[in-house]
């Protein structure tokens, strides 16, 4: 097969994988889907699972598992796992090993002529360094470390026409214009403001953003009211079961259903969520979730309203506010930057996955853009190897998840 570069987008609550292939941007499935769950779990054997296998597993023990490796890589060099210490860069490796193995099937075995993977614009050199050794565990060498944010911008900036955004969704950025890049995930906020420098890009001040902010802590608004409203129907179903694996269970159905509901109302106004134990839906509409949201999304404008600052702009000096992330996709973000900036954001169709279409293209900006390819979908599930027990297993970091 042609020569091909790979990209990998390793998200705090899910990781996004695209190929360049002979000039031609193509995304990944796995499993079915281009979003591939960074959850992580070890089976009773020690192995690692990733992807949606770990997240089955964690529904049943979470004892078992990591949801978020990419908190935990931050938050020290070890968690335990089904009373086994692991080392959180053999958690990465795990996700980035299934991710490259999956690029790799279908491309016919072939090796990628370049790796990219991308990182949070405020990381330093611990945790880059920690990156680093995961994708070297992996297997990936040594591959180019791009930030979110450039990424983003280079997406929008450059790339947008190669992965199908309407013209409302691209920007013409001249040459020391400078674009805002709001990107809100499934578990961290970042915020940054890159300037177009020839043909490249630049991070202009200091990053901000918020570790504690992301879609799961809006699901978890969402299942508080839920929760609220489910109580005051009948107190005594939402208690039973109260405890338990059948507890655990129902707790997952409900975080899926949330989750679920809360993607139906970036598109529509109403929508009915099934609870455990309750024979009638429960009808929420988008202004009820938004007013439970508004305090974090008001919050997340100021983080990023204080990062344009300290790069010495005002919105004036913005050509655009560009979105990533998953979560950015509620309508009240898109609704409140119109109106502290003037304008509506730069969004792709899919802003989930821009920042791993721009890191594509990130060493190649200014040139002509690859065109867009369907998404083939890789059907392997490698198992990957037993992770080594750590010497001290009393030196070790509690699981975050």
């Amino acid at each position: 097969m042609g020569q091909w570069a790979l990209a990998i987008d390793f998200g705090t609550s899910f990781t996004t994988v695209a190929m360049s292939v002979d000039g031609r941007i193509v995304p990944l499935e796995i499993a079915n889907s281009r979003y591939l769950p960074s959850a992580v779990a070890m089976d009773a054997e020690g192995t690692l699972l990733t992807g949606p296998e770990a997240v089955q597993r964690g529904r049943h023990e979470p004892a078992s598992a990591v949801r978020l490796p990419k908190r935990a890589l931050v938050a020290g060099p070890k968690v335990r796992l089904n009373g086994r210490t692991v080392a959180t860069t053999d958690l990465v490796a795990a996700v980035l090993e299934r991710a490259a193995a999956e690029a790799r099937s279908v491309q016919g075995g072939d090796e990628p002529g370049e790796v990219v993977l991308t990182h949070p614009a405020a990381w330093g050199d611990q945790e880059l360094a920690a990156l680093r050794k995961a994708a070297a565990t992996a297997g990936l060498g040594t591959p180019r470390l791009v930030a979110e944010p450039i990424a983003a911008a280079v997406h929008y900036a450059v790339g947008c026409t190669a992965t199908g955004c309407a013209d409302a969704s691209r920007i013409d950025l001249p040459d020391g214009g400078c674009l805002a890049v709001y990107d809100l995930g499934g578990g961290t906020f970042d915020t940054a403001v890159v300037r177009r420098d020839g043909a490249g890009f630049v991070l202009v001040g200091e990053p901000g953003g918020d570790a504690s902010l992301g879609g799961e802590d809006l699901d978890e608004r969402f299942l508080e009211m839920l929760e609220a409203r489910a109580v005051d129907r009948d107190p005594a179903a939402w208690a039973e079961p109260a405890a338990g694996p059948a507890a655990q269970h129902a707790r997952a159905v409900l975080r899926r259903e949330v989750v679920d509901a809360k993607h139906v109302l970036s598109r529509l106004y109403t929508v009915d969520l099934a609870v455990p134990g309750y024979p009638a839906t429960f009808r929420v509409t988008r202004d009820e979730f938004t007013g439970i949201v508004d305090g974090d999304l008001r919050r997340s404008l100021d983080t990023l309203t204080a990062t344009v600052a300290g790069a010495g702009l005002d919105p004036a000096g913005l050509a655009a506010v560009a979105l990533a992330g998953g979560s950015s996709q509620v309508p009240r973000v898109a609704e409140l930057i119109a109106e502290h900036f003037g304008a509506l954001p730069l969004t792709a169709p899919d802003p989930k996955s821009a920042v791993v279409h721009g890191a594509l293209l990130s060493s190649t900006a200014g040139t002509a853009a690859p065109s867009a390819d369907p998404a083939p979908s890789a059907d392997p599930v490698p198992r990957r190897r037993r992770p080594p027990l750590d010497p001290d297993p009393e030196d070790w970091m509690p699981d975050i998840s």
